[in-house]
């Protein structure tokens, strides 16, 4: 009567391991299922889709790239416009930029005392023939782009990326009293 019961108890604990077994294993299954739709949904998986930007429009006209390969579009924001630079600027308004900004969403600040501008987010003097483009204007920020103030006079053109990641770019047309007059425009595209 021993044996038998020894033998029961035998049976037993292998049926409970085993039952314990296979919940652990759909746990795991039902656990790498969740994390795969997380991360398709993501986009973990592939690249956007062929034809389309990345932002999911499909991609129209010739196709120009920055140094990191994303496609430019060069659909500005607003067009050329002439304004006057004083204190502080933030070229990301939808209907052309917008005087006195604050930081974080300052892209440009002139300062009076040193008759020099800067960007919190990485300018350069563009020193190409005629007016760069937003290519033009990615990728010299890409290999030259500072965060330093930088001197300048009526004529000089300037690239700079904007708090909200798109290209923008000025032509300083000379001093005022009370600031600096540019002609400036934004791309639409963020990079």
């Amino acid at each position: 009567m021993h044996n038998a019961t020894v033998d029961d108890a035998k049976k037993g604990s292998s049926w409970s391991s085993t039952i314990a077994m296979i919940t652990a294993a759909g746990t795991l299954l039902a656990a790498l299922v969740a994390l795969a739709s997380f991360l398709v949904g993501q986009q973990f998986f592939g690249d956007t889709p062929a034809g389309r930007n990345p932002d999911g429009q499909p991609a129209d006209g010739p196709a120009v790239t920055d140094t990191q390969g994303k496609r430019l579009n060069e659909e500005v924001l607003w067009p050329p416009s002439k304004m006057l630079l004083a204190s502080s600027m933030d070229f990301d308004g939808s209907q052309g930029p917008i005087r006195d900004s604050e930081y974080p969403d300052t892209d440009v600040y002139q300062w009076f005392t040193d008759d020099a501008i800067s960007s919190p987010h990485c300018m350069v003097k563009w020193t190409g023939a005629g007016v760069p483009g937003q290519n033009d204007c990615a990728t010299l920020l890409a290999t030259h782009g500072v965060s330093d103030h930088l001197s300048y006079e009526a004529g000089d053109r300037f690239c700079f990326r904007t708090s909200k990641a798109r290209i923008a770019m000025f032509e300083v047309l000379g001093p005022t009293d009370t600031g600096v007059e540019v002609r400036a425009t934004t791309w639409k595209q963020r990079l």
